[in-house]
C-alpha cells in the first residue's frame, strides 16, 4: 500500500550534547566537529510497513552509538543528523553496523540537502534520495539485491566519503578502522567532477545519515552509528562555485509495491 505521507519521529529525551567545534578562517568557515550520539541530535524519518496505517520505529541510546529499528515489514528508516552540514570540500565519516533480523534489508550511508527525504505524485511513484554511489555505497543484509554489496550482522563498518568541488567524490567503507586509518577495505568507488552549481548548493546545507530500505524483518531489524564526524577543509572562496549531487544522477524513481 502507497503512503501518501512521510511520516517523522518527533524526539524529545533530554541529553548532554558534546559541542560541536567550528573553526573560522578568513577563507571559508570550515564546518568542522563530530555529530553527538545523543538522541536529541537526531532525527528518525521512514514509511510504515506494508499494512501499517503509523509508522512506530524506535530511535534508543545504545551503550556504544545511537540505534534505530524498522516499523514493520518492508519498511524504510532513515537516520538523519538535525544540523545541516557544509560539505564542500568535506570528509564525511561514518562508523555504523546493522542487523537485518535474519532476512533482507538495504543499508546506506546518506547525504541530504534537507530533512524531508520523500514526496508523492499523483501517479504514486516515490521521488526520494535513495542510496547510490553518491551516498557512500549501497549494502544488505541477507542476500545482495540490485548489486548492493552483502554485509555482517552485528560487525562496525567504517564509511569515509570525501567531496571536492573540482575533482568530484570519493567513497570507500572497510572493516576494524576507516580505510585511511589501515582498515581493510570492502567497498570503494568514485565520481569524478567537476560537479555542477546544484549540486554543491545542496552540500552547503547537507544533513548526515543511515538509511535502511526493505526491511523484511521489520521491528525486528535495526541499525547503529557509533560515530559521525565531518572534517572540512577551508579554502579561499571561489568566484563560481559548482558542487555535488547528493544522488548519483538526480532523484531515482522508486515505486513501492
Amino acid at each position: 500500500m502507497l503512503r501518501k505521507s512521510l511520516n517523522r519521529v518527533v524526539l524529545s529525551a533530554v541529553v548532554a550534547v558534546t559541542a560541536v567545534v567550528v573553526q573560522a578562517t578568513s577563507a571559508r568557515a570550515a564546518n568542522t566537529g563530530v555529530i553527538p550520539l545523543t538522541a536529541d541530535s537526531w532525527d528518525l524519518f521512514g514509511w510504515p510497513g506494508f499494512g501499517q496505517p503509523d509508522f512506530i520505529a524506535t530511535l534508543t541510546q545504545a551503550p556504544d552509538g545511537i540505534q534505530f529499528s524498522g516499523s514493520g515489514f518492508r519498511s524504510t528508516s532513515i537516520l538523519s543528523s538535525k544540523a545541516q552540514w557544509d560539505l564542500t570540500n568535506a570528509t564525511v565519516y561514518l562508523k555504523w553496523q546493522a542487523n537485518g533480523g535474519g532476512t533482507f534489508m538495504a543499508i546506506s550511508p546518506s547525504f541530504n540537502p534537507q530533512n524531508t527525504y520523500g514526496t508523492y505524485d499523483a501517479s504514486g511513484y516515490s521521488y526520494e534520495f535513495f542510496s547510490s554511489s553518491y551516498y557512500g555505497g549501497s549494502f544488505s543484509t541477507g542476500n545482495q539485491w540490485g548489486g548492493t554489496l552483502l554485509i555482517s550482522d552485528n560487525t562496525w563498518y567504517y564509511s569515509r566519503l570525501t567531496f571536492d568541488a573540482i575533482k568530484g567524490v570519493y567513497g570507500a567503507t572497510a572493516t576494524q578502522n576507516y580505510d585511511n586509518y589501515g582498515g581493510a577495505i570492502v567497498q570503494s568507488w568514485s565520481a569524478y567532477g567537476p560537479l555542477s552549481p546544484t549540486d554543491l548548493g545542496n552540500l552547503q546545507h547537507a544533513h548526515v545519515g543511515l538509511e535502511l530500505v526493505d526491511m523484511y524483518a521489520g521491528t525486528s531489524a535495526w541499525g547503529e552509528v557509533g560515530e559521525a564526524r565531518v572534517d572540512v577543509q577551508s579554502v579561499p572562496e571561489p568566484a563560481s562555485l559548482g558542487l555535488i549531487l547528493l544522488v548519483g544522477g538526480g532523484l531515482l524513481r522508486r515505486q513501492r509495491a
